[in-house]
């Protein structure tokens, strides 16, 4: 049986990962040999990896700090310190589980 906070931290995850932008956020999060990513760093691998044309990066680096990672960071999946430019993703087992499952299905 479910609880109220397991069912609650399901919606956060499925809300976070319902944008394209944060879903591959998080799949570089949690495929890099690293657990943290610089501002720049986590920029760059989006465009690399093509969520993000190299033509929008402005207008993405815009949302990403106003948007996408506070809402990330409420949530729970990261911790975003705004002040030194750094996101760290926060580990869990739930989480990864459904960022892997998600990654199989869009390949």
């Amino acid at each position: 049986m479910q609880t109220n906070e397991s069912r609650d931290f399901i919606d956060d995850a499925l809300e976070v990962l319902s944008d394209s932008n944060r879903r591959g956020m998080m799949y570089a999060l949690t495929e890099g040999e690293s657990d943290q990513f610089s501002y720049d760093e986590l920029v760059d691998e989006m465009v690399e990896r093509g969520y993000v044309d190299e033509s929008a990066r402005e207008t993405f680096e815009v949302s990403l700090s106003h948007s996408h990672l506070p809402k990330m960071d409420e949530k729970g999946v990261i911790n975003y310190d705004q002040e030194n430019g750094y996101i760290e993703r926060v580990p869990n087992e739930k989480v990864e589980e459904i960022v892997e499952s998600l990654e199989e299905i869009e390949k």
